[in-house]
């Protein structure tokens, strides 16, 4: 095998496992938005439970009015996570037809991958900040429920 073709396996094998990472991070992102629609629901349970116990039940008022902040943060957390950051599905197919359709196999794919490694460094930086926020939404919940709990006993 000669060092050109050795080097565009490289390049091939390089292609695999960047179009694999992408794969792994869609699936992130998209695990993200399902914890982050599940967060949304369980504050929203928890809202509409809430005020009718409160009305029956005499709760600690500093402790209730806590546990509803925090429920709040979460439900505003959660929003901010499901909106957060612009996904970017790099090379546009249109892009590669009209730019790359007569150049070199080598050439197209050392282009390719650079993009590729471009794409997936924007896109981990959202999956991260989505997961700090996702995060403190599920902490901020489970707190207000916490102190919420604890103004009714």
């Amino acid at each position: 095998m000669s060092s050109v073709e050795n080097n565009v396996r490289t390049l091939e094998i390089i292609f695999d496992i960047i179009e694999t990472r992408l794969c792994s991070l869609s699936e992130t992102h998209e695990s993200h938005n399902k914890r982050t629609a599940i967060i949304l629901g369980f504050d929203a349970v928890i809202l509409s439970i809430v005020f009718p116990v409160y009305s029956t039940a005499k709760p600690v008022i500093w402790l209730f009015i806590l546990g509803i902040v925090l429920v709040l943060i979460s439900l505003l957390l959660s929003v901010i996570a499901i909106k957060s950051g612009q996904w970017r599905e790099d090379p546009y197919p249109r892009g590669l037809r009209d730019g790359y359709i007569k150049k070199e196999y080598r050439r197209v794919l050392e282009q390719v991958i650079s993009n590729l490694v471009e794409c997936y460094d924007h896109d981990l930086r959202i999956i991260r900040k989505k997961a700090r926020t996702v995060d403190w939404g599920f902490y901020c919940v489970f707190a207000g429920l916490f102190f919420l709990t604890l103004s009714i006993l």
